[in-house]
This record gives C-alpha cells, structure tokens and sequence, in this order.
C-alpha cells in the first residue's frame, strides 16, 4: 500500500504545508484505490508541538516546602496530574 500522510504534517522551507497533489494525478493500479483523507492540520500541530508555556502555580508555603523537600519536580508532577484529569 502507498500512502502519503506524513507529508501532510511537514512543513516547506517557507513554513507552508504542502498543496494537494490533484486526485486526477495521481496513479492507481488495479488492485489500488485512491481516497482524499480529512484532517485538521492545525489541531494535530498543536496536539504535537512539544513547545513548552510558562504557567504560574500557587500553593501553601507547607506544601512547596514539603514538595521541594522530597525533590518533586512541579512542572512534571503538574504535567502528569493534567493528563490524569484529562484522561490522556
């Protein structure tokens, strides 16, 4: 099977993605079919970047004392609690 799907998320040198290629140009043997494939390239570049924000945190002085005590890493902890939440 060919596919072409990886080609959909990379980026030209000019920062653009890639036009489609015309349905009618593109050549399919007996055994092949050719099919346009929706995707929202927008929402997957955002699900994937690994960019990472700057959030500020609020707790109780105990807390942080504590956490900084046992040498939790926030930023991860609060990662991980995040993604639990989300269920992803």
């Amino acid at each position: 099977m060919k596919y072409v799907y990886p080609a959909v998320f990379t980026l030209e040198p000019n920062g653009q993605y890639p036009s489609p290629s015309p349905i009618h140009a593109i050549a399919a043997a007996d055994n092949e079919f050719i099919n346009y494939i929706a995707c929202d390239t927008l929402e997957y570049a955002k699900r994937s970047s690994k960019k990472a924000v700057t959030k500020t945190l609020t707790i109780p002085e105990w807390l942080d004392f504590e956490a900084t005590r046992q040498n939790i890493n926030f930023s991860q902890l609060l990662q991980e609690a995040i993604k639990a939440k989300l269920n992803i």
